[in-house]
């Protein structure tokens, strides 16, 4: 993962404002210039939390809550779904720290 910070749970991101976004035939689509992307359901989710202010330990709670699974491992694979939406250029580091204290 050259190049792209390392998230954590403090991180807070938005969506990057060049970006598309439409609902196609029941599922999200991002696109960014020719390219496009499918979200499934978790990463519609992660993705639908974005807004600037939360951090991504607060949207591992939710999908935690959602999901039924435990907080530390939504935390994770938040993070997991949230770098490859960064390294795609589909969101962007909004606030906060990129590495814990």
């Amino acid at each position: 993962m050259a190049g792209t910070p390392a998230l954590t749970g403090s991180a807070v991101l938005s969506h990057a404002t060049y970006i598309q976004v439409r609902k196609y035939r029941g599922h999200l689509i991002v696109a960014l210039d020719d390219e496009a992307v499918e979200l499934d359901d978790v990463t519609e989710f992660i993705f639908k939390r974005l807004d600037g202010a939360a951090r991504v330990r607060d949207i591992g709670e939710a999908v935690a809550a959602a999901y039924e699974v435990p907080v530390d491992e939504a935390t994770a694979d938040s993070i997991e779904v949230l770098t490859d939406l960064l390294m795609g250029g589909y969101v962007k580091v909004a606030d906060g720290p990129l590495r814990e204290a």
